[in-house]
């Protein structure tokens, strides 16, 4: 293991960590396919992601191969996704609205 920041940087860093694990969070996940149509991603990408994703241990299967829930790990990082959100806020000058809505919704996104 490495660097403990760099680690957690390498698992956020990617464009599609954040709005998929918003989504699980809020509970919004309701199916692969949907997902990456409305999101414009592969597949393979989205697979890959969610791999990743419940490789560290931040989310869970549940309700068979399409459903996704936050394990505590996940609970814990999504206090650390919400203070990212708010600092932002503060410091760059993106608008109050970042702060109740979730990352695949933001238009911001596609600008990546």
């Amino acid at each position: 293991m490495g660097c403990i920041v760099l680690e957690s940087a390498h698992l956020m860093g990617k464009k599609w960590t954040i709005p998929l694990f918003e989504e699980i969070a809020l509970g919004r996940f309701h199916g692969f396919n949907r997902f990456a149509d409305a999101a414009g991603m592969t597949p393979r990408i989205l697979s890959k992601q969610l791999k990743e994703l419940e490789g560290a241990g931040l989310i869970k299967r549940v309700n068979g191969a399409s459903g996704y829930a936050l394990t505590d790990k996940g609970r814990s990082f999504d206090e650390l996704v919400a203070g990212i959100k708010r600092w932002n806020v503060k410091w760059n000058g993106l608008p109050e609205s970042c702060l109740t809505t979730s990352c695949a919704q933001c238009d911001r996104l596609s600008k990546l």
